[in-house]
């Protein structure tokens, strides 16, 4: 049992270093902070230093979270294909993975540590107004610290109890670990005892990949993916954050983040096995990058790898589960827009036709083996949404409208001691700063919030359930995971005054 649980932690760790260096090849920053760090000299040095302490730190908590969000997506997309071609999931793919992130992520971590410390040891520190901006960030990282200690013992508290983790994400997880494919004749069965058959299959394959590691099913040790993805979320935001606010208010972003109290200590949130929290990391850093992205085109800049990182994130939230695909068609279908209002302007026209064709060809590459193995499987429970769209249907349950807009509403404002306050802080930003509320990058989080209420309304017309039932059980869910789309939008618009900020530094 205690070899068991070396190797499971070993294994974590290379996971996440494998998912650190992928995030470093696709944003092109192996070792940009060393190059940086050789290239400033006296002067130059100095009066760069407050923007290179804020790249260099953006560096970290950016990559660091990327590790843990990228060692869960892209590892288990990796066992996927593995198993896609015949191989055999256990300890062999797993630990060959974790290898790779150790021979490769180990060294890169290393260099950016170091490098890390030189930029902010006290020394190196020198105006009065860098040591409050350092006393800022620490109270914000001390704070987000103990909330991700908190998370994750609570999490290890209880093993997977609630209907959805085990009837749809568990159990897969144990058929896979047992039979050790994607065609186990299981899965492939219509009357196996699952649920939602068709849905994917990131978050079973996250879990077999610890029982691998493990060597034994522990439902509760299997939770821990749950807590790294929180933790990815929360330092991912704050990392990105931090190339267009101060450090101050971007960890400022973190800390608000990661006390959405729907994502945390709610229930159904981060603590424990179901599939809308990790869409909500998933997605929430999918708009991040594309926020980014046309921040990035408005000034002129390439945009390329942050669309990249987008489309990635984008695919694996619907490699996480159905609601992910719905959310990267309001996303495309909001680049387009933005692509057609462009056509007048030839050079950002090109930009934001590259910048949409990278989004797509990127979130496509994630999901085309799992559309394609999807075929395989069995239709049971499924509501089957686009078979039943119809005019007709539409026409005859307009009547669901007077139960359904008011429901979200009112889940959205009237409860939100429940579910945070994000909602109002959208709102009151909107109120508040009408002008860069429709700037395009924050637009983009408005048509998103949008798009996204209006596919759940629409979910309830066509679906073939109780609206009371099918809705009102799951909203709160839902609205769980474009919550951390409300907190972007809220801290860039609050905060968004110090555009000059948005130059300081670059991805590339």
């Amino acid at each position: 049992m205690i070899m068991g649980l070396i190797i499971l932690v070993v294994g974590l760790i290379g996971q996440w270093l494998l998912g650190l260096f992928v995030a470093a090849i696709v944003l092109d920053d192996r070792f940009s902070g060393s190059r940086q760090h050789k290239l400033e000299t006296g002067s130059l040095k100095q009066s760069r230093q407050s923007n290179m302490t804020i790249g260099i730190s953006s560096s970290m908590a950016e990559l660091a979270g990327l590790g843990c969000v990228f060692g869960v997506g892209i590892t288990t997309w990796c066992l996927f294909l593995w198993s896609c071609f015949g191989g055999m999931l256990g300890i062999l793919p797993s630990g060959l993975l974790a290898a790779i992130g150790l021979v490769t992520g180990g060294p890169l971590f290393i260099s950016r540590l170091r490098q890390h410390w030189r930029q902010h040891s006290p020394r190196s520190l020198i105006a009065s107004t860098e040591r409050q901006e350092r006393s800022a960030c620490l109270c914000c990282q001390v704070a987000i610290s103990m909330i991700f200690i908190a998370a994750l013992f609570q999490t290890l508290q209880t093993p997977q109890k609630l209907w959805d983790e085990r009837a749809i994400f568990a159990l897969k997880g144990v058929v896979l670990f047992e039979g050790r494919s994607i065609h186990s004749p299981s899965l492939l069965h219509a009357d196996f005892v699952q649920y939602h058959p068709r849905y994917p299959l990131l978050l079973p394959l996250a879990e077999q990949n610890i029982y691998a590691l493990l060597g034994r099913v522990d439902d509760r040790l299997s939770k821990i993916v749950f807590t790294m993805l929180y933790c990815g979320l929360v330092l991912t935001t704050a990392g990105v954050l931090q190339r267009h606010l101060s450090r101050g208010q971007a960890w400022m972003g973190g800390l608000l983040l990661a006390t959405v109290p729907v994502l945390m200590p709610y229930e159904y949130g981060f603590l424990c096995g179901q599939a809308d929290a990790p869409v909500a990391c998933f997605h929430g850093l999918s708009v991040l990058y594309l926020w980014e992205g046309l921040t990035r085109e408005r000034n002129g800049q390439s945009s390329r790898r942050s669309m990249l990182m987008a489309g990635i994130c984008g695919g694996l939230a619907a490699f996480t589960k159905d609601e992910g695909t719905a959310f990267l068609m309001i996303d495309a279908s909001i680049l387009g827009l933005f692509w057609l209002a462009s056509i007048r302007n030839p050079g950002q026209f090109h930009r934001s036709s590259f910048g949409v064709g990278i989004f797509v060809a990127a979130a496509s590459t994630i999901l085309l083996p799992w559309f394609i193995h999807r075929r395989s499987l069995p239709i049971t429970t499924e509501m089957n949404y686009f078979g039943r769209m119809s005019v007709e249907l539409f026409v005859s349950r307009l009547d669901t409208l007077r139960w359904s807009v008011p429901h979200v509403v009112g889940r959205m404002f009237r409860e939100w001691r429940e579910w945070g306050l994000q909602w109002w802080l959208m709102l009151g930003a909107m109120i508040s700063c009408p002008r860069r509320s429709f700037q395009k990058p924050q637009l983009l989080c408005v048509l998103d919030v949008v798009g996204s209420l209006a596919a759940l309304i629409v979910a309830g017309m066509l679906a073939p359930a109780q609206l009371d039932e099918h809705i009102g059980g799951s909203s709160h869910r839902f609205l769980m995971q474009i919550a951390p789309v409300a907190v972007l939008f809220t801290v860039t618009v609050f905060f968004g005054q110090d555009e000059n900020l948005t130059h300081s530094r670059e991805i590339e």
